[in-house]
C-alpha cells in the first residue's frame, strides 16, 4: 500500500511524522500522477462528504488526525487503485465524495489473494 498526497515533500513530512504510517507516503506536489490517473476535483462533493460523515470526522480529529495545512487543492476527491503483481490496475475506485473509499475488507481480500 502506498498513499500519494498533493503536497510538497516538506509539507508531507511535517504533517505525517507523528502518525507513524506503516506504509510509504509519497508527495506529488505538481499533481502529475493525479492528472495521469484522472483524479477528479469538486469542492461541492468534498464538502458534501465531510458534512455527511461529520461524526467520523470529529472522531478522527480527536485522535489527532488533522488535515494538512492548506497547501494543495482543497477540492481533490479520493481515488484508490488496486494494482496486481504485474503493475496492472485491477480495480480503480473514484470516490463520489470525500469519505467514499473502498471497504478495507475488499482491499484485504485483494492483498490476501495476491499473496498466495
Amino acid at each position: 500500500m502506498v498513499l500519494v498526497f498533493d503536497a510538497s515533500p516538506e509539507n508531507l513530512r511535517k504533517h505525517a511524522e507523528h502518525h507513524h504510517s506503516p506504509f510509504p507516503l509519497l508527495a506529488d506536489e505538481g499533481r502529475r500522477h493525479y492528472d495521469d490517473f484522472g483524479i477528479e476535483y469538486s469542492l461541492a462533493r468534498v464538502t458534501w462528504g465531510l458534512a455527511k460523515r461529520f461524526p467520523e470526522l470529529m472522531k478522527g480529529f480527536s485522535a489527532g488526525y488533522l488535515p494538512f495545512s492548506p497547501q494543495g487543492r482543497l477540492d481533490t476527491l479520493p481515488a484508490e487503485f488496486l494494482i496486481d503483481e504485474r503493475g496492472t490496475i485491477a480495480l480503480a475506485h473514484y470516490a463520489n465524495d470525500e469519505g467514499d473509499h473502498l471497504p478495507f475488507e475488499q482491499i484485504r481480500a485483494f492483498a490476501h489473494y495476491r499473496a498466495r
